[in-house]
């Protein structure tokens, strides 16, 4: 999935709306599926991946699926270098988010962990095990792969 051009026009837009900061993806698309207007808009977390890294990262879609990623860095280089990827692992409406939130005030973002904590979704080990055979060359990749499952054994993140 790629940013598009209505997609880039809408993020910045929600961006502005939401005081959006780079290295707050999370809180940025957060705070973005409460302040929009978008009928049917999820919150997303995934890897997003800039050609040449890989990286959690929290977005929105609209059921269409159209990209809406307020995190300025993301639309800001769609623009000079090309549309970032993007590899959704799990997606939650505003309902499902409240339900979460509201169930314990101890809910932090990312939803699916960090640290390694997300590797234990397999909707994630999905997401980044596409991104790293999209991104990298097959040798690297497996390489980076096998080394991801060298790290987390119990999640690991195997090329089924």
């Amino acid at each position: 999935m790629t940013l598009t051009e209505e997609g880039i026009a809408i993020s910045e837009s929600l961006a502005c709306l939401v005081d959006a900061e780079n290295g707050e993806c999370f809180s940025n698309a957060l705070y973005g599926l409460y302040a929009s207007t978008l009928e049917g808009l999820c919150y997303v977390e995934g890897v997003a991946s800039n050609g040449v890294l890989l990286c959690h990262h929290g977005w929105l879609v609209t059921p269409e699926g159209l990209i809406v990623d307020p995190t300025p860095c993301y639309y800001e280089r769609s623009e000079h270098l090309g549309p970032a990827e993007y590899y959704p692992a799990e997606k939650w409406g505003v309902a499902a988010i409240r339900d979460i939130f509201d169930a314990t005030e101890e809910t932090m973002l990312p939803l699916l962990g960090w640290h390694g904590r997300e590797f234990k979704h397999p909707g994630y080990r999905k997401a980044y095990r596409d991104a790293a055979h999209d991104t990298f060359p097959d040798k690297f990749a497996e390489a980076y792969l096998s080394q991801l499952n060298k790290e987390y054994p119990d999640e690991a993140t195997t090329n089924q």
